[in-house]
């Protein structure tokens, strides 16, 4: 089943950039946008997309003001949040308001992929910027378990 994807930012050139490198994704079938707070809420119950990729700032509200206003009626929508800073409460207060995520917008494709196919499998993704600042040295292991050190 491909993966229908709305872009929500009042950025074009981040809209582009992500409709671009979405529509050359064989599992992603249809790539929507919306610029505004109204009309990103409007599509989504239109459309119900699988994933909602949303700026933290969108014209006439917040990225995390959309969230917070559909993971009620949509508990299944998926959605990363994207954001210019790399800190670790923009991560705690974008799952705290039901996002699957967060990428930064320095992230490559692959983590845009990533991040979408974590979304995807009811994961939460930590883009590998932030895991070090979550995390600091901290090994892990495959699984998610922190491993010890010999000593």
């Amino acid at each position: 089943m491909l993966t229908t994807v709305l872009i929500a930012s009042s950025y074009p050139l981040i809209v582009e950039g992500i409709k671009t490198v979405l529509e050359n994704n064989r599992d992603v079938g249809t790539v929507l946008s919306a610029e505004s707070y109204q009309e990103t809420i409007e599509e989504i119950k239109k459309v119900a997309p699988d994933v909602v990729i949303l700026t933290q700032q969108i014209k006439d509200g917040y990225g995390l003001d959309v969230i917070k206003a559909c993971k009620a009626e949509h508990p299944s929508m998926k959605f990363l949040l994207m954001s210019y800073m790399s800190q670790i409460k923009v991560f705690e207060q974008a799952v705290e308001a039901g996002a699957s995520g967060v990428l930064f917008i320095s992230a490559t494709k692959d983590e845009l992929f990533a991040a979408i196919s974590a979304a995807l499998t009811n994961e939460i993704y930590v883009q590998p910027k932030l895991a070090s600042l979550l995390f600091g040295n901290r090994k892990m292991s495959a699984d998610g378990e922190f491993l010890l050190t010999p000593r």
